[in-house]
């Protein structure tokens, strides 16, 4: 309060100091000598001159006009800011994994930081509006119990991601958040279920640069591993990335995939004969796919090629012509 009355005393002397400053003594000894002019008294109303009745009606719709045209907008501009980056439910964090999947969890605090990526943005304005009480009802992301599991999800590696979402090898796209993604992922909100993106179960994927083909492929086999058979040692589909597919990982360790094995007969064909085989056909067929997909990136493109065409010509002895010829397999992996 000092300080303003400090401030507000020199504003109103400011202009006597510079002039006591500037001016001769002769120019200020004749300014203090001067006498005041007369100014013609304004006409008055019951002891109140016109300027100070004007004065009292103008003020107040001046006021009320700087009000409606300025400070009324721009208090709902605030309050609508405000709403935006601090209303609805903010006791929650957030992540996305390797798989692109969004997870949520409680906290006791408040806040969150933006990001890019339609999917998860729309998580996030999901999120702020669900009632705590309601937070499995979520459409767009996972919520967790323990905000523990978001900081495991981004030290975790890929692979070790895809078998904690999918310990049963089994398609996980039927509902919720991971239908979501699928339908995001592959750009198709009518996606009803695995059934519906079975063709893309064959896609081309290169991990972890979600290259060729955007990772469609890789998200499509990750959310419907058993529609794209991955639990089939001797289905049709040759590409298991995506799929919690290895040895001691989901795919292998299911029931289904332990009796397909002890159930498949161990009777070898003859190279004629399996050209007429609809599984191997279809191998040969993924390879040569594989191998003459425009790519800069693609691993063992040169070797699938060889390989689909030792099988289609020796049949099951095409691991021996390979070997004859001095030629590698290649990586199989990268396949």
């Amino acid at each position: 309060l000092i300080l303003n009355a400090v401030a507000l005393e020199i504003i109103l002397d400011i202009d006597d100091l510079i002039f006591d400053s500037l001016a001769t003594t002769s120019g200020r000894h004749l300014v203090n000598h001067l006498e005041p002019l007369p100014m013609p008294s304004l006409p008055r109303v019951r002891g109140a001159d016109i300027k100070s009745i004007l004065m009292s009606c103008i003020l107040p719709v001046i006021a009320i006009w700087v009000y409606l045209t300025m400070l009324a907008p721009m208090v709902q501009d605030l309050g609508a800011v405000y709403s935006d980056l601090c209303g609805g439910h903010l006791g929650f964090v957030w992540s996305v994994d390797k798989r692109h999947v969004v997870h949520f969890a409680r906290t006791q605090g408040d806040g969150w930081e933006n990001s890019t990526g339609s999917l998860q943005l729309r998580g996030i304005s999901e999120a702020i509006a669900l009632d705590p009480a309601q937070l499995q009802t979520a459409e767009l992301g996972l919520w967790h119990s323990d905000v523990t599991r978001l900081t495991d999800s981004e030290t975790m590696s890929l692979d070790e991601l895809v078998d904690q979402g999918n310990p049963y090898c089994e398609d996980l796209a039927t509902t919720g958040p991971m239908l979501n993604l699928l339908r995001d992922s592959l750009n198709n909100q009518s996606i009803a279920s695995c059934a519906d993106v079975l063709p893309f179960c064959d896609s081309i994927s290169k991990m972890p640069e979600w290259e060729v083909d955007g990772g469609q492929g890789f998200l499509t086999r990750m959310l419907c591993s058993e529609t794209c058979g991955c639990s089939d040692p001797g289905g049709a589909f040759v590409h298991v990335q995506g799929c919690p597919y290895g040895r001691n990982r989901p795919c292998q360790s299911s029931a289904k995939f332990k009796a397909a094995v002890q159930s498949a007969t161990c009777e070898e064909k003859s190279a004629e004969e399996l050209r007429q085989f609809g599984p191997w056909i279809s191998w040969i067929s993924k390879l040569r796919t594989f191998g003459e997909t425009p790519s800069r990136i693609l691993l063992g493109q040169n070797e699938s090629l060889l390989l689909a065409q030792a099988m289609w010509d020796h049949g099951c002895d095409f691991g021996n012509n390979l070997s004859a010829q001095n030629i590698t397999w290649g990586e199989c992996t990268e396949w």
